[in-house]
């Protein structure tokens, strides 16, 4: 049985000052390292840091830009690119350290996500999408006019993305059919980055409330967590290894907050 996420405690392990920005994607990748989407520069950057906070190397995105990233591989990278010229997808090779493959698409692109060789990606007024990454072909998954600033992530054959022009978080099933829609003004406000754990509890980071809300569906019925941050406007994302749960936290101070999660 689900227990309540009332249950869950944080305990912050590590904090990491990077020389980022403005971090608007985070994954953790196997090996450890932590890489960053650094949108404020015209060409876009991802950079890759050692878990000692270390920058390790750097990967500039020419002709396009970096919103938010995903894993692929342990070489591979793919990040989103809403520029007006260069809509699309940016598969990113991070032995070479370079752009190993642009997917252009018709819309401007923001929260993305790699599942079972395809990427899932939030479009500004369209859609969330699916793509093929080999041939480049997209498959309509949910209509949605999503704003910009949806992100997305998927678990146990569902899928969770924020909305932040109707501020709210929709969970739905694979073939785009709504599971539940969350929205609450008053606890959530200008939900942006969102991460699922390995109890399906969904952590939002609410950029203008300054806090990260944890959302669960327990007997058909909403469970509320809220994690209030020190720093002003976060972006989260939850990582998961097999010795221990880990929540990747990143303001728009340049700096990282990793917590260990106990549930």
């Amino acid at each position: 049985m689900k227990t309540s996420i009332a249950d869950i405690t944080l305990k912050l392990n590590k904090t990491i000052k990077t020389t980022v920005q403005s971090i608007k994607g985070i994954v953790s990748l196997p090996s450890g390292n932590i890489a960053l989407s650094d949108y404020t520069h015209s060409h876009g950057e991802v950079m890759i840091f050692g878990s000692d906070g270390v920058k390790l190397s750097k990967v500039i995105v020419n002709n396009a830009n970096s919103f938010d990233i995903t894993y692929i591989d342990d070489r591979t990278l793919a990040a989103t690119s809403p520029l007006h010229k260069h809509k699309g997808v940016c598969i990113i090779d991070i032995k070479e350290k370079k752009i190993s493959k642009f997917i252009p698409t018709n819309y401007q692109c923001y929260g993305i996500k790699h599942l079972d060789g395809s990427l899932y990606v939030c479009a500004m007024s369209e859609w969330n999408f699916k793509i093929n990454p080999q041939d480049g072909s997209t498959t309509a998954i949910v209509i949605s006019d999503l704003p910009s600033w949806s992100c997305i992530d998927i678990f146990d054959n569902k899928m969770f993305f924020t909305n932040d022009g109707t501020k709210s978080v929709t969970c739905c099933d694979m073939d785009g059919k709504t599971v539940w829609i969350f929205k609450d003004e008053t606890i959530l406000k200008c939900p942006r980055g969102l991460a699922v754990d390995n109890s399906g509890n969904v952590y939002v980071a609410c950029r203008e409330l300054n806090r990260v809300v944890v959302i669960s569906l327990i007997d058909n019925k909403t469970d509320i967590f809220c994690l209030k941050m020190k720093d002003w406007k976060v972006l989260v994302r939850f990582i998961s290894t097999e010795k221990a749960n880990s929540l990747l936290i990143a303001n728009y101070n340049q700096t990282i907050f990793i917590y260990g999660v106990e549930n």
